[in-house]
């Protein structure tokens, strides 16, 4: 009952930020119980890029999982502490394997940048053969839990930023950090 609460004071805080009302769906849709996802993020589906996402009261409603891995980006394995460089205005290239807080491959998901400099992010989907994520979360429901997203990096302001993934999972926003460090450079 709290989480049911929590997420919708999420959705009514976001939906008072941006001046509309939430959207609740249509009637007699959806799981009974189960929040929609808040209007921030499901109007992100349609963001072929990067975008600025205001961040604050979604990310203090997340649940922190650790049931994804950052594991390469532009070719580079992340090592904790060392960030990998990326140039503004040419593509980013993140490879991993995100799964959900009951172990299946999500729909849709978000990769997050995130930094005193703002917080950004890109829509991404897994779909691409991954039996060792499976194998080792016991799980066959993550057979397909791999995903590759290629964007430009076009509108994130030079800086260093954290990266994780952001989902919205039955009606409960969950957060998985990684070691991973970007270095957004001109």
């Amino acid at each position: 009952m709290n989480k049911l609460l929590i997420c919708a004071g999420v959705t009514l805080l976001l939906a008072a930020c941006s001046g509309s009302k939430p959207d609740t769906g249509a009637a007699g849709q959806g799981a009974p119980n189960k929040a929609p996802a808040p209007k921030g993020y499901a109007d992100s589906a349609g963001e072929a890029g990067w975008f600025r996402l205001h961040d604050a009261v979604t990310f203090a409603a997340a649940k922190t999982t650790n049931r994804c891995s950052i594991d390469r980006i532009d070719g580079q394995k992340p090592v904790k502490g060392q960030p990998i460089t990326a140039v503004l205005g040419k593509d980013l290239v993140i490879n991993g394997w995100a799964a959900d807080p009951q172990k299946r491959t999500p729909d849709r998901f978000l990769i997050v940048l995130r930094s005193p400099h703002g917080t950004y992010a890109t829509n991404a989907t897994a779909g691409r053969h991954r039996p060792d994520v499976a194998a080792a979360l016991n799980s066959e429901l993550l057979a397909n839990a791999g995903f590759v997203s290629k964007k430009p990096l076009d509108v994130v302001v030079p800086g260093e930023y954290s990266v994780a993934l952001l989902e919205f999972v039955d009606g409960e926003y969950s957060t998985c950090a990684s070691s991973a460090r970007l270095s957004v450079v001109q």
